[in-house]
């Protein structure tokens, strides 16, 4: 493999492998890739990259399979839209490649991209992808001038969500695809030959123990000792409140997220201040409702960051404890003591138009350049914390989390729900359980499993 240099301000980025490998295909290829991998592997490092490098990758648009996502991606700096709001398609399950109703005013939009980066694409399923590729077509008019597509995942983290108990949606997935539901099952992505790069360093846990542990749970390869380790932190409630001050509550639930959030509030005596958010323009559904619409706050109550902060003091996700509230502002003390400021942000929705960049030579003008440029049509403005000593597991995904306490009830109830709780924590040392994990708790994506095996 050639030698890449990394672009303007992502030379601290410390390569290994599979980084480098990834960046071959980036740069030394024009294949569809499909980037996979654990969680802090660095994906979301290299979407930054691509969408930042535009003079490699051209014209970038930048595609968020969930709202979580488009909230995770938005707290990087990065502008994007949902798949659904770009595309102008309703959020359904099954999708009919035969009957794509298409948009005008997306022609030149779709004819002038180069590169599309969708993340978390492991919440897309097999309908949705096949639907999305039959789109590229036919505003291209052609298959071959797609643009380039590089999805991003982890495709051993919480699959797309299937309705198991309609008949119709089980026997659609039967037919078409072999009772697969996952986007490399799709006809597409075995018609474009998507290249899979499979990252396997973290730089989320430094422990190496830990991460050994959390990757032979997510394939399925623990050992009796691993669960065991785990199990040495299960620890009352009473007894895990008073040992730390600031810690999430991760619950399978989101019914006991909202009793647990209420009753912190109410229990706690200080004068309530409210914020509420404020819209203007055209919003995205999917994002505004991963954004909250009222933030209840009192002093001295657990909060959670919403954004990554410019000046990289806080992240989405980091805890604190409020201090002071203001019209515009919170003072939060962080678990080292530091009081910093998060302020109202905005959230920007975007639509992409196309520009015409006419430019005067001395022989002739060309007309023919065009760039994809990302509009924003709506604002979402609240303030960047909300109130949250819980939040649901699933809502976790994305987050970087030092201290958690994790209630998977009665019994783990989805593939890979353990391993997602576990890998949100940086370190074992801030780890609590409400119960032991059982080996029926850990279910496994059988379908990503066979997948992995063949790349």
């Amino acid at each position: 493999m050639s030698s890449i240099s990394l672009p303007a301000g992502f030379e601290w980025v410390q390569l290994n492998p599979d980084l480098e490998k990834v960046l071959h295909y980036l740069y030394n290829t024009k294949e569809h890739l499909n980037i996979i991998g654990p969680a802090g592997t660095g994906k979301s490092t290299i979407l930054k990259m691509i969408a930042s490098d535009t003079k490699h990758f051209g014209n970038t648009v930048v595609l968020a399979s969930t709202g979580v996502s488009a909230v995770n991606i938005s707290s990087e700096g990065i502008k994007g839209s949902t798949i659904h709001s770009f595309f102008k398609i309703p959020p359904y399950t099954i999708y009919s490649p035969n009957n794509c109703k298409t948009h005008d005013d997306l022609i030149p939009i779709i004819r002038s991209i180069d590169t599309i980066l969708i993340d978390e694409i492991s919440m897309v399923n097999a309908s949705l992808f096949d639907f999305i590729i039959e789109l590229l077509i036919k505003y291209n008019g052609t298959r071959k001038n797609i643009p380039r597509l590089i999805l991003f995942g982890d495709i051993l983290q919480l699959p797309p969500v299937i309705n198991d108990n309609d008949k119709s949606i089980k026997e659609y997935f039967n037919t078409l695809y072999g009772n697969n539901i996952m986007y490399f099952n799709s006809r597409s992505f075995s018609d474009f030959h998507f290249k899979t790069v499979h990252l396997n360093t973290i730089y989320r846990q430094a422990d190496t123990s830990f991460q050994n542990i959390l990757n032979r749970i997510r394939l399925g390869t623990y050992t009796d000792t691993d669960l065991a380790i785990i199990n040495s932190h299960v620890i009352p409630e009473i007894d895990f409140y008073s040992e730390n001050e600031m810690f999430l509550y991760l619950c399978a639930y989101n019914k006991k997220v909202d009793e647990i959030n209420a009753m912190e509030l109410e229990i706690n005596p200080n004068i309530q201040k409210d914020y509420v958010v404020n819209i203007s323009g055209i919003v995205d559904s999917e994002i505004l409702n991963n954004i909250p619409k009222l933030v209840s706050l009192k002093n001295g109550l657990q909060i959670m960051c919403l954004r990554n902060d410019n000046e990289k003091r806080y992240v989405n996700g980091t805890m604190g404890i409020v201090e002071r509230m203001y019209d515009n502002y919170v003072e939060v003390r962080l678990p080292n003591n530091d009081i910093i400021e998060v302020v109202r942000y905005d959230w920007d929705i975007y639509n992409y138009t196309v520009e015409h960049n006419t430019t005067q030579n001395v022989n002739k003008v060309d007309t023919n350049s065009v760039s994809v440029i990302p509009s924003r049509v709506g604002v979402i403005n609240q303030l960047a914390v909300k109130g949250a000593k819980a939040i649901s597991i699933h809502k976790s995904q994305g987050k970087t989390i030092d201290t958690a306490y994790i209630d998977f009830g009665y019994k783990a109830f989805a593939p890979s729900m353990v391993y997602v709780g576990l890998s949100r924590l940086t370190s074992l040392d801030g780890l609590g359980l409400f119960r032991k994990i059982k080996k029926t708790d850990i279910m496994l994506n059988i379908e990503s499993l066979k997948f992995l095996e063949t790349i």
